[in-house]
């Protein structure tokens, strides 16, 4: 099994699309890959709705928002 180090890793380990992720959120592709790469905060409505759509608990999404 591999390692979840990221938001990208779990966004591909659901086996989802970041056009799909980011029309959830109501945000653009870029913006999108900026949260997922770290040069653009999380916010914490963000975080609930990641954890919906990655059926995640939210305390999971937050860890992968604060590791570098």
């Amino acid at each position: 099994m591999n390692t979840i180090k990221n938001l990208t890793d779990l966004r591909k380990s659901k086996g989802l699309k970041a056009e799909y992720v980011s029309e959830k959120l109501g945000i653009s592709r870029q913006t999108l890959n900026n949260k997922e790469t770290m040069r653009s905060p999380v916010t914490c409505s963000e975080v609930t709705m990641l954890s919906l759509i990655y059926n995640e608990p939210i305390d999971n999404i937050e860890k992968l928002c604060r590791v570098k």
